[in-house]
């Protein structure tokens, strides 16, 4: 077996251009943080292919719904409701299951919902483990309030929304990005939230804090300041703007470690929006783009290339050369000017001329495009999409005609799950960690008009990202069906996995099926799905002949008992 030392030494032979470094990563990157930030947002910039990517990132990491909250909020133990519009919010709750209930039992079936809610002489009580109805409903409403852009960010530009494909596509394009918590009573939900760019987080500023100075005898790597064991963020160093900030390319404090150049966050302030996964040593990640931002740009300047040069072998060009001798019997004469003029004026489709004495034509025909240029283009994408997470070839390049069916559902296949690793990851990165800060705030400032005492009872939200359908629904539909018949598994996982599109909550829905059950019998008309049809449709031809004779039959009539 060989050992790696003959691994070393075949990989200098056959590859002598191959440059490596022995330094460390954080310290690679030190050296070319402002290269690769600058280069790859020339290329988000300017390449079509990853603005393309950014935009199947932010439709299937969030969606037009965006991330969706579902409040689980359980009673800790019984509890005697005196609020008039809580009352009046679990009463409707509770009617609702009942009527559900009802439908059920005259049907024949058992009920569906057990009551946790009583009330009597205006007294009304809920059991310890029941849903918190109006917790759950309160919280769920404020916070889609807290997310019109007028309250969630300070600029009052961006919905939160759009704060979310905001936070994803700076992460992407620059390796990180910073979000700040700023709390001020006078906020409608007390807190709202800044988007700060990566480069205004100074990585130039590598020190170790003096006595006397906030945070002394922490180590500041790449404006990030940790505490004595170098392990935990506990501050980040921002760049001052100045007034004029807008018109410079970085901030006018970079790289330098003046008084008053930067400014103290502490980490309870800050989310470093970033993906460690690839090293969690690191302070500051690269951008996504670069493993193929050399050829990303090579390729960029190719197609280029490839444009121009087919538009030049577009416009087939005559050229008219003299044939007569000059004065001197060396040179060639010049034509005479008016010859060449009539011929530029006669050169119309289908035209046949004649040119005068001693004038050639020569065509310049140059061969492009080259046919070639597809398939070059083809593996030039694949090479793109394999070094960004999620990204697919065919939506990319937009290429559908070289995949049949079943290469398309394995492609999305990946790349559905390659989108679900980056919903977890917004999810615990930002989403979470947002959405208890502005609880905490809500509570505080009695915008959400909860005891903050109950914090961590009212602080059980479930986040509920985007689903995709099937790319077959008939056969996934189907599947999932048997999957639960066979108790492989439950209803609440199938509607959550969104199989028939958007990804749903099981109580609401089975509710829904109910309460149009009961609105179509009320109104004459059939509950029969189409699953029974289609069991109707399977039956041999006989039995529904025999099926259909007994319901034509007509009814025996039934004699009316007389009175006593």
């Amino acid at each position: 077996m060989r050992d790696y030392t003959a691994l070393m030494a075949q990989l200098k032979k056959l590859s002598p251009d191959w440059s490596v470094n022995n330094i460390s990563m954080e310290s690679d990157i030190l050296a070319n943080q402002l290269d690769l930030l600058n280069y790859s947002r020339d290329l988000w910039k300017t390449n079509p292919y990853l603005q393309a990517y950014g935009d199947e990132m932010a439709v299937n990491v969030h969606g037009p719904q965006g991330i969706r909250l579902r409040m689980k909020i359980q009673e800790e133990s019984d509890r005697v409701v005196y609020a008039v519009e809580e009352k009046e919010k679990i009463k409707g709750h509770w009617q609702r299951r009942d009527r559900v209930n009802k439908h059920l039992v005259k049907k024949g079936e058992r009920p569906l919902f057990l009551k946790h809610y009583e009330e009597k002489r205006d007294k009304a009580t809920i059991k310890a483990g029941a849903p918190d109805i109006y917790a759950n409903s309160y919280i769920e409403r404020a916070w889609l309030d807290w997310q019109r852009k007028e309250n969630c960010t300070i600029t009052g530009r961006l919905s939160y929304n759009e704060s979310r494909m905001l936070r994803l596509r700076s992460c992407a394009r620059d390796g990180d990005h910073f979000i700040r918590f700023l709390r001020d009573p006078s906020y409608k939900y007390g807190i709202k939230i800044q988007h700060i760019n990566t480069e205004w987080c100074d990585w130039r500023l590598n020190q170790k804090i003096a006595q006397g100075q906030p945070g002394a005898g922490n180590t500041i790597r790449m404006g990030i300041e940790y505490d004595a064991s170098g392990l935990v963020p506990v501050a980040y160093h921002f760049r001052r703007p100045s007034f004029n900030q807008w018109q410079g390319v970085v901030p006018v404090s970079y790289g330098t470690n003046g008084k008053d150049t930067h400014e103290r966050i502490l980490a309870d302030d800050i989310i470093h929006y970033a993906k460690f996964d690839n090293n969690s040593d690191i302070s500051r990640p690269v951008p996504w783009a670069t493993a193929i931002m050399s050829n990303a740009r090579q390729f960029q300047k190719y197609t280029e290339a490839a444009v121009v040069a087919a538009r030049v072998g577009a416009c087939s060009t005559t050229f008219f050369e003299s044939e007569l001798g000059g004065e001197d019997g060396v040179s060639a004469a010049t034509p005479d000017p008016r010859d060449v003029n009539a011929l530029m004026m006669q050169m119309n489709p289908g035209a046949m001329i004649g040119l005068p004495p001693g004038i050639k034509a020569k065509i310049n025909n140059p061969n492009n495009p080259n046919r070639a240029f597809g398939e070059f283009r083809n593996e030039s994408l694949r090479e793109f999409c394999a070094g960004l997470p999620g990204a697919s070839f065919p939506v990319i390049g937009q290429n559908y005609a070289e995949i049949n069916f079943s290469a398309g559902r394995l492609d999305r296949l990946s790349t559905t799950g390659a989108w679900q690793m980056l919903q977890e990851f917004d999810i615990e990165m930002a989403e979470r960690r947002i959405f208890e800060e502005w609880l905490k705030m809500a509570l505080i400032t009695q915008a959400v008009k909860l005891p903050i005492s109950k914090f961590e009872k009212f602080n059980k939200p479930h986040f509920q990202a985007r689903r995709w359908p099937g790319v077959d629904p008939m056969k996934e539909v189907n599947a999932a069906a048997s999957a639960i018949s066979n108790k492989f598994t439950s209803r609440t996982a199938v509607i959550e996995s969104g199989v028939c599109g958007e990804s749903g909550d099981f109580e609401d829905t089975i509710i829904q099926l109910a309460e149009e059950e009961m609105m179509l019998e009320s109104l004459g008309m059939s509950s029969a799905t189409t699953a029974d049809t289609m069991e109707q449709s399977d039956k041999p031809a006989e039995e529904l002949d025999d099926e259909d004779s007994t319901a034509t039959e007509p009814k025996p009539k039934v004699e009316e008992q007389e009175e006593d």
